[in-house]
């Protein structure tokens, strides 16, 4: 069984603060390092400015720091017995662990396109334009969002967490897919291959990079399903 070691409030946070800032300059640094020396093309060969970058990251570290609070919040509430992650891959059988993400999945989509849209209605200005002035995206925008949105997009993992059981296994695979995801579609070049979008629905960064040029369409985070279904996805995305 994970025992985590168990400090003040104020401890925890600085400790994740500085896990979730090393991972959005490790990992969004070591996929701006690939996507400059790779071969492949990129979706849109305009300029992309220092201004941008310096603007993504400074905005960024403000989105890390709120995902750290809601990170220490989820920890607590661990630590003392409010949520339903549990330890015994036998609790719920074996085939749970699969559909326990699955469904972690499709809620955390389903409320990232539903309040993605909304903010384009209510906030676009004023909060989510923030994310919007890189038109051009790198991996360096995956997280930079305005404190309001950032916010948003972190109450939704406390509350998965205590609502439906999930092995804590299955937790850290589902954050470390949530990270990789926001990285991906925000590349500016297609890494994976066209099959993966076409038949499974998954979001590829060609889908995404439409949607910062095009703004209204492509609101999706994992899957293109919610896209389809109302009608908002911009025709081809692949290529």
């Amino acid at each position: 069984m994970i025992q985590l070691p168990v400090y003040s409030f104020q401890v925890t946070f600085l400790l994740l603060s500085a896990v979730m800032l090393t991972r959005y300059f490790l990992l969004a640094g070591m996929f701006r390092i690939v996507c400059e020396r790779s071969r492949k093309e990129p979706i849109d060969k305009g300029t992309i400015s220092s201004r941008q970058i310096k603007r993504d990251i400074y905005w960024s570290v403000q989105s890390s720091l709120i995902f750290a609070l809601a990170g220490t919040v989820l920890i607590k509430l661990w630590q003392a017995g409010e949520t339903q992650i549990y330890y015994d891959f036998q609790q719920y059988g074996l085939w749970y662990l699969v559909f326990s993400l699955g469904i972690y999945l499709f809620i955390h989509d389903t409320y990232f396109y539903w309040t993605h849209r909304l903010l384009h209605v209510y906030q676009f200005k004023k909060c989510h334009f923030v994310h919007h002035e890189s038109r051009i995206p790198t991996a360096w925008t995956s997280f930079s969002f305005h404190p309001i949105e950032a916010v948003i997009q972190a109450l939704i993992l406390p509350v998965l967490v205590i609502l439906i059981p999930i092995h804590w296994t299955v937790l850290v695979s589902f954050l470390v897919i949530m990270s990789l995801c926001g990285l991906l579609n925000h590349l500016g070049f297609d890494f994976y291959p066209t099959f993966l979008e076409k038949k499974f629905s998954l979001i590829s960064a060609t889908h995404h990079q439409r949607h910062h040029k095009q703004v209204t369409v492509n609101y999706g985070l994992y899957f293109t399903f919610w896209d389809k279904l109302m009608k908002t996805e911009a025709g081809e995305t692949h290529g």
